[in-house]
């Protein structure tokens, strides 16, 4: 969120961050907001309830997931950005690990090139520009999640996963 509060926000008028939950980097992301001059356009929210966060993901008109590579620290499966998609929010993720498992890129989300500013800001620029094709990819890729992602589905696939392991 400090890289894409640094790199990102400054060059893409008219995108208000909202940050929901707690983590080591505040301090940090508050930084680069000051350093950048986009401190007014950056919310750090801290913990927030389910009510609180099942709103900010339908409210929100884009949800981004910016993560960076970090050595050791590998991001497993992008279980916020597959909760976003499903509530209607447009997702935006980095195309690395966990995040390709969650999110399907042009069905389910888009996936930009991790730490590539200049992808992150042509994609989010193109979005503000033309907020009727932003909402018209949410409600499509919304809609397949809900069906990717079904909880019934799921079930059922990890039910045949686990049938065709004993079986094995």
């Amino acid at each position: 969120m400090r890289w894409f509060v640094h790199e990102v926000l400054p060059d893409v008028d008219g995108v208000v961050y909202l940050v929901a939950g707690e983590g080591p980097e505040a301090a940090d992301i508050e930084d680069a907001a000051r350093r950048r001059g986009v401190v007014d356009r950056v919310r750090l929210l801290g913990a927030v309830s389910a009510q609180d966060k099942e709103l900010l993901m339908r409210g929100s008109d884009v949800f981004v997931q910016p993560n960076v590579p970090v050595p050791g620290d590998m991001e497993g499966f992008g279980l916020v950005a597959v909760e976003a998609a499903m509530r209607g929010a447009l997702v935006l993720a980095a195309d690395l690990e966990g995040l390709r498992d969650a999110v399907v890129h042009e069905q389910t989300g888009l996936l930009l090139p991790a730490q590539d500013a200049g992808a992150w800001r042509r994609r989010l620029r193109g979005l503000t520009g033309d907020r009727r094709q932003a909402h018209t990819l949410a409600e499509r890729y919304s809609t397949q999640a809900r069906r990717r992602y079904d909880r019934e589905l799921m079930g059922q696939q990890l039910h045949d996963v686990l049938a065709k392991h004993e079986a094995d």
